[in-house]
């Protein structure tokens, strides 16, 4: 019985629409429940038929999947815009928490290059080069993250639309020309076949590709009406050449690109011994960020906050290098980067180091890096920004999803008297547990913990580490036969102060690469702190138990120069 004349109730259940109409017969006259039923019946078939229709453009929210949006829905304009950029809307989805601080602070300065990202990888023993240019079609295609598009004007949040048939941007070049052309004006007495010849051709055309990258670096900053992947193909030789893949930080981070790069090389080497485009394609092991963004939605805020409260509650000033600094405008936008190389029998020791303490190898080097901030800042207690890579355990095969997943959050590292460089390390280890599990806060959250509240992410992080330990296949680089793929170059500037990216190569050997923003300070003094940092690296490895004071104490190169060098009086004044 129903207290109104009709009453229409819908539900979907097993892929069907059911329609339930009921009548008062006290209120309304007999027969109009059936005839409700026939006109609600076919006002459905309309709206199906004028959907399907192939004029039909417009989209719905039930076009395509929104679980894992936090508000409520994509305005009308927002997928009207998406479509016409990229073509049928697949998924929509909210940004992670660094996804929406980088697309933030690209909005805010649209002249910054800033976190724009520029791989470049060299490409060798392809016994048929158009393996690997459809290889890069076929990965384009099947990876979710390189058909993603973001969205933000004229949205409560920022979105990142996933298209069913878009890709990234594709160009293929042929270069063997010019190579050639180039190689016989350089080298008249060099033949061209010879290992020396198409080294000095490979030398060449990185070269050119950082040239013609640094030209396009612009056209890949936050504009309005979306943001996309690119990636390029230039043919050097006949078996070999160039990949580059191009995008702002927004879209993708450098575990995805060698998740990327990985599915590449094996896509091409099984398209080259004659396996079908879909054969090729089915063995693509890449997964949706999806499951992380509902992940990180589903996580207690207040948990969160109460870590980041008691780590930072008593910091009231940040931890920024001193000494001499820019005031240029016009530096601004200019960085510059410093890098010093562990080798041998020194790294040997830093990996033993990380073994016999417990910890990883990137706690290690992270040590010594906030050893050098404690000098160059002048403090025993500094806060920095870690990064992490988002990708959490219990998230079922985690480190085989492609996107923007990492997160960069608040490390304290004290160095009172008697803290040895052991124990630094492995509060470093237990914080970067920690801050993994964590990795759904936003950095912005973190530091409004600190001091009280009022402080902002920058203030907080004004220097940042990240330490590169990607799962990238063992064959992209070393296959002995087949395609070979392996990095030779990148650009990426970030808005620290100063910051380290460090990784470990194939051979055991420790890159620390420290970068700076010339505004913010000179060269000279990132040289430094990158040297320091050297030195810790190699003092806390042979003695960890010494104390992480004595570990960044000031290098002999540095003692010269202050106790020789500026107190010589022996010169004419």
């Amino acid at each position: 019985e129903t207290s109104s004349g009709v009453d229409i109730n819908c539900e979907v259940r097993g892929g069907r629409l059911r329609v339930f109409v009921s009548q008062s017969e006290r209120l309304s006259e007999s027969g109009l429940c059936d005839r409700m039923a026939e006109a609600v019946a076919q006002s459905v078939r309309d709206v199906v038929s004028a959907c399907c229709a192939s004029s039909m453009r417009e989209s719905t929210p039930s076009d395509w999947r929104s679980g894992a949006l936090s508000s409520s829905g994509v305005s009308q304009s927002t997928l009207e815009s998406a479509e016409a950029w990229g073509g049928e809307i697949e998924e929509v989805m909210s940004l992670l928490p660094l996804q929406s601080s980088l697309l933030a602070a690209g909005v805010r300065d649209p002249e910054s290059s800033e976190y724009v990202v520029q791989t470049m990888y060299w490409v060798g023993g392809a016994s048929s080069w158009s393996s690997v240019e459809e290889a890069v079609r076929v990965v384009s295609e099947r990876v979710s993250a390189l058909r993603t598009s973001v969205w933000w004007e004229g949205e409560d949040e920022a979105v990142a639309v996933v298209h069913r048939g878009a890709t990234a941007r594709i160009d293929h070049a042929d270069w063997r020309s010019s190579a050639r052309s180039w190689s016989r004006a350089s080298e008249a007495e060099v033949d061209e076949g010879s290992p020396e010849s198409r080294e000095r051709r490979r030398s060449w055309a990185q070269s050119r590709a950082s040239s013609e990258a640094a030209d396009r670096r612009s056209s890949l900053r936050v504009r309005s009406g979306g943001v996309r992947a690119e990636l390029r193909t230039m043919r050097v030789e006949e078996d070999a050449g160039l990949l580059c893949i191009e995008m702002h930080h927004v879209l993708l981070d450098g575990w995805s690109q060698s998740l990327i790069v990985s599915a590449i090389a094996s896509t091409a080497r099984a398209l080259s011994r004659g396996a079908s485009r879909s054969e090729a394609s089915s063995s693509i092991d890449v997964r949706s960020a999806r499951c992380v963004v509902e992940w990180s939605r589903s996580q207690d805020a207040s948990a969160g906050r109460s870590y980041f409260a008691a780590l930072l509650g008593d910091v009231s000033s940040p931890t920024e290098l001193t000494g001499p600094r820019g005031r240029r405008e016009s530096d601004r936008h200019v960085h510059g980067s410093h890098e010093q190389r562990v080798e041998g029998e020194a790294a040997r020791r830093v990996h033993e180091c990380a073994r016999s303490s417990g910890v990883t190898v990137g706690s290690v080097v992270q040590c010594a890096w906030a050893a050098a901030l404690c000098v160059f800042a002048s403090s025993d207690d500094v806060v920095y920004g870690s990064t992490v890579s988002g990708r959490p355990s219990s998230v079922e095969d985690a480190d085989r999803v492609c996107g923007m997943l990492i997160n960069t959050l608040p490390m304290r590292v004290r160095a009172g008297e008697s803290t040895s460089c052991r124990e630094a390390m492995r509060s470093i280890h237990a914080q970067t547990g920690a801050l993994s599990d964590l990795s759904w806060v936003s950095s912005r959250e973190a530091a409004s913990t600190a001091g009280g509240g009022g402080m902002t992410s920058g203030d907080v992080m004004r220097c940042g580490f990240v330490f590169e330990n990607y799962p990238v296949d063992a064959g992209v680089g070393e296959a002995s036969v087949g395609v070979r793929i392996e990095a030779v170059g990148g650009v990426e500037e970030t808005g620290f102060q100063a910051g380290c990216v460090s990784w470990s190569g194939a051979d055991g050997s420790i890159v620390m690469r420290v970068t700076h923003r010339e505004d913010l300070i000179e060269g000279w003094v990132a040289e430094r702190v990158c040297a320091t940092m050297r030195a810790a690296l190699e003092r806390m490895s042979s003695s960890p138990d010494m104390s992480l004071r004595e570990a960044g104490d000031v290098i002999e190169s540095d003692r010269r120069s202050v106790v020789d060098e500026w107190n010589r009086t022996d010169r004419a004044i």
